[in-house]
């Protein structure tokens, strides 16, 4: 918990108050717990000190360890030297979260301005912290539509401002994702702090940042943590004279003594008992996890320490929906896991069947009934999650929407480890069904529940391992590859691709149907990152095999021919695109209802196509009512409902109507910037038609702002090599000279013409959301 002044607090912050989330005491993980900074009422303006992120609590009992505190809060490598960042490096449960999160709140107490803490699990979760923080703070340049332009001009905030900060990069998995975004305290206001399991790291340990290794407690720390623990919660009773043995036994591991004290105190049990209870189970565990497979050090205490805590919730009457919780929350990201994946059909499906089974076999009596199934509700998957709570197996947070559930690295190994393969086939396709269900519900507008969704995902690709296969789990490639194309992460969603593609076809083989998806949203990517050659070579081979195997009038098939449509209006051939959206129009009508969304993607594609053919007076008359039946059909803030809007704003500039265009592509791009965000193609085209359109009515100045913008997102997103880099920049190029000449408008040929030619956009066949 963030502690200060709270009475003073208070009073000098008025209505705009900070909302403390609960304590965790029963929670063995305190570095799982956190707190939610919230405001009530208008959002307020910058109040200083100001805690950002998902903030971890204290453990109940935390030992002080002050030669650690001490190594952290030493400034200098020596004369006139400063280390760039303090990184704890140690095995996971030695408690390195716990002791970032006391020097954090230290800081904060202290009344350091800024104190920022990020899941540092990959680069999109950094990103989103920064650009939160950047947003919270009022950094200049950040403009809340950007996150990575907003990232940069949080860093670049941290290079010059006066004010004191801490950033907390915690639980380094990937040297590489968090290479481009270490913060640099030269000014000497700030201070970086990293926690990694990874040792004897170069790149972590290099460029000025100092590695602290942080091992288990000592002898008496263990020893004072238990005593203290049982203590605090009115259990001294339960402490004997065994209290140091079974530190020992527990090998002084913070983890392992947090699981041993929730035990003893939820169930009443000496230091005594338990000792005898753990060595027990130990004896036992040697057969599943003999000594030389714990490939963590501490591996086998925090199992046996686990296995005794779910032997307890199982006498709990939610035990049996506990432990099918507890086995799918150990396939996903420690960090965060977000609400809506605990909410799915899938889930509720999993946990029935686990109750199933323990009915089965404990109350056979009770399903003579065959027809009664049965049924869970969310109360008491809710309840199963409390349970795995008191017991400090989970932390279960039910302020945060992205962060609910939270799990110790060490805790979810333990879990995988010691679960029946079937039930781990059974969890991994679960995780991955639940997935697919929580994306299905995510609008685009949603960047940091993508973000998280992305992380769970690829924590599953790597813990399930080949069981993402066997256990038929792999289709959770789709959304993740389908977010990092939706969020305009192109070069990413490119290599995603490439590397799914590979995969399927190595498995499935080259004509499976999951094969041919993941090369067609390949050919997306590609056309996306500018990658025409490469595109439209696989675009017209996927047109020919599909039609071969499924039929021309096929879904698939149509949407194979639609996709090579679009590589035509999108390399200038607007007469052939026109003609081959038209052919795939009239196939959709003869076989979907008039408002499916495939239609009105195909008439959204014949409109641009005819713009781009010059066809504009028609173009207006199509895409007028389009854009109101989409609004009325889809909503605001549907792909269909903002390809509408781009589409009429085309319409208008290529009939010379550039006055009309004007508001048309004024509300367009507000609508782009708050669904898609500032960096996605369409957003960016969107902001060039603007521009010209403004240019046209001789609003000149912001008509050359928009295209700068227009350009150094391109060029930022697209690359230097993708063709409306060039397009862009040689528009601009010209506007720029005849603006400091001061002469006629010479700037209506060759490059305003190729942008209408092509529709204003990279042409992308989506399917509704």
């Amino acid at each position: 918990m963030w502690r200060r002044n709270r009475k003073k607090h208070d009073r000098d912050h008025g209505p705009n108050k900070v909302k403390i989330g609960r304590d965790s005491h029963l929670s063995a993980n305190g570095p799982h717990s956190s707190v939610h900074v919230t405001y009530v009422g208008q959002e307020p303006p910058v109040e200083w000190p100001l805690p950002v992120g998902e903030l971890p609590l204290t453990a109940s009992a935390l030992q002080p360890r002050p030669e650690l505190r001490q190594a952290l809060e030493r400034p200098h490598q020596g004369p006139g030297q400063r280390p760039s960042a303090h990184v704890l490096v140690g095995e996971g449960g030695t408690g390195k979260t716990q002791l970032a999160a006391a020097h954090a709140q230290a800081a904060y107490a202290d009344g350091v301005d800024l104190v920022l803490w990020v899941s540092a699990g990959d680069a999109a979760q950094i990103v989103a912290a920064y650009s939160e923080a950047a947003r919270l703070a009022r950094v200049p340049g950040a403009t809340g539509k950007d996150p990575q332009a907003d990232a940069r001009a949080f860093l670049n905030w941290l290079n010059v401002t006066p004010r004191r900060w801490l950033v907390v990069l915690d639980d380094i998995a990937d040297p590489d994702a968090v290479s481009d975004w270490w913060p640099n305290p030269a000014r000497g206001t700030g201070q970086v702090v990293a926690t990694t399991r990874l040792r004897d790291e170069p790149k972590l340990t290099g460029q000025g940042r100092v590695a602290i290794p942080v091992g288990p407690y000592t002898p008496a720390e263990a020893t004072a943590y238990l005593t203290d623990r049982l203590s605090h919660d009115g259990k001294a009773h339960l402490l004997d004279d065994q209290v140091e043995a079974l530190a020992r036994a527990l090998g002084h591991l913070p983890l392992g003594l947090g699981h041993a004290a929730a035990y003893m105190v939820r169930e009443e049990t000496s230091c005594a008992r338990y000792l005898q209870l753990f060595r027990d189970r130990a004896a036992r565990l040697d057969a599943v996890l003999p000594s030389w497979a714990d490939t963590d050090k501490y591996g086998r205490q925090v199992t046996t320490a686990l296995l005794l805590a779910l032997e307890a919730t199982d006498r709990d009457p939610q035990g049996p929906h506990a432990r099918a919780v507890l086995q799918v929350a150990a396939h996903l990201d420690p960090a965060g896991q977000p609400a809506a994946l605990w909410g799915t059909p899938r889930l509720h499906e999993h946990v029935a069947r686990a109750l199933y089974r323990t009915i089965q076999e404990h109350a056979p009596h009770l399903l003579r009934d065959q027809a009664a199934a049965v049924a869970v509700t969310q109360t008491q998957v809710d309840q199963a999650l409390r349970l795995l709570h008191r017991y400090g197996l989970i932390s279960h947070d039910t302020t945060s929407t992205t962060h609910t559930v939270r799990i110790h690295a060490l805790t979810a190994r333990a879990v995988r480890e010691t679960v029946p393969a079937e039930r781990l086939d059974e969890a991994v396709a679960t995780a991955s069904g639940a997935l697919h269900e929580a994306w299905a519900n995510v609008g685009l507008v949603e960047r940091d529940l993508h973000a998280v969704l992305r992380a769970n995902g690829r924590e599953l690709i790597e813990t399930a391992g080949e069981r993402l296969w066997t256990a038929g789990a792999h289709t959770v490639l789709f959304p993740l590859g389908d977010s990092l194309l939706d969020t305009e992460m192109v070069q990413d969603a490119l290599a995603f691709w490439r590397t799914a593609t590979e995969e399927y076809e190595r498995r499935l083989g080259s004509g499976a149907h999951l094969t041919d998806m993941a090369r067609f949203r390949l050919a997306k990517a590609l056309r996306s990152a500018g990658r025409h050659h490469e595109g439209l070579e696989l675009s017209l081979r996927l047109a020919n095999e599909f039609s071969e195997q499924y039929g021309r009038q096929h879904p698939e098939a149509l949407r194979a021919y639609s996709e090579l449509a679009g590589w035509s209006l999108a390399t200038g051939q607007p007469g052939l695109a026109a003609m081959m959206f038209e052919q795939v129009l009239t196939a959709r009508r003869a076989i979907l209802d008039p408002d499916d969304p495939d239609i009105v993607r195909s008439e959204i594609d014949v409109t641009l196509a005819y713009g781009a053919a010059g066809r504009s007076e028609q173009l207006i008359e199509r895409a007028e009512p389009l854009l109101a039946r989409c609004r009325d059909r889809f909503g605001p803030e549907h792909n269909l409902t903002l390809e509408a809007g781009l589409c009429l704003g085309n319409a208008y500039l290529g009939a010379s109507r550039f006055a009309e265009a004007v508001p048309v592509f004024r509300q367009a791009l507000a609508d782009q910037e708050h669904v898609r965000g500032a960096d996605h193609p369409d957003t960016l085209t969107t902001r060039a038609g603007l521009a010209l359109s403004l240019w046209k009515t001789g609003h000149r100045q912001e008509a050359l702002e928009h295209m700068r913008a227009a350009v150094h997102g391109v060029r930022r997103v697209q690359g230097e090599e993708h063709p409306w880099t060039e397009a862009y920049g040689s528009l601009l190029a010209d506007w720029e000279r005849e603006a400091a000449a001061e002469g006629p408008a010479g700037v209506r040929g060759r490059l305003a013409a190729r942008f209408r030619r092509t529709g204003g956009q990279p042409h992308t066949e989506e399917g509704a959301r």
